[in-house]
């Protein structure tokens, strides 16, 4: 009966965890749509700067701080530079509003 509720408790995990690789994956299309269109050529003078909102919940024994500078290297590695950053606080999340444009 324990190795059955082993067995149970690791397949909950895996749905979560393809859960999650679902949502990370439909995050990164987004950005990849992001730097490549634009903000859909509104504004000519900056049209390669886009609007990401960001929330990063439940991080764990993450601080804040880190889960920012997260925030900031992960666009980074995509090529994107940070124009304007807006971010809250709070205990259970970080919430960031960031324009970024392509490098």
């Amino acid at each position: 009966n324990d190795k059955m509720s082993v067995v149970q408790m690791a397949a909950q995990e895996l749905v979560g965890l393809k859960r999650r690789k679902e949502e990370l994956q439909g995050q990164n299309e987004e950005l990849t749509r992001l730097m490549v269109g634009g903000n859909g050529g509104g504004d000519q003078k900056r049209s390669d700067t886009a609007t990401i909102r960001v929330k990063v919940g439940n991080a764990g024994n993450r601080s804040p701080i880190d889960s920012a500078v997260g925030v900031a290297a992960c666009l980074k590695s995509r090529g994107l530079r940070v124009v304007r950053l807006k971010m809250e606080f709070s205990p259970p999340e970080l919430s960031a509003v960031v324009d970024v444009e392509a490098q």
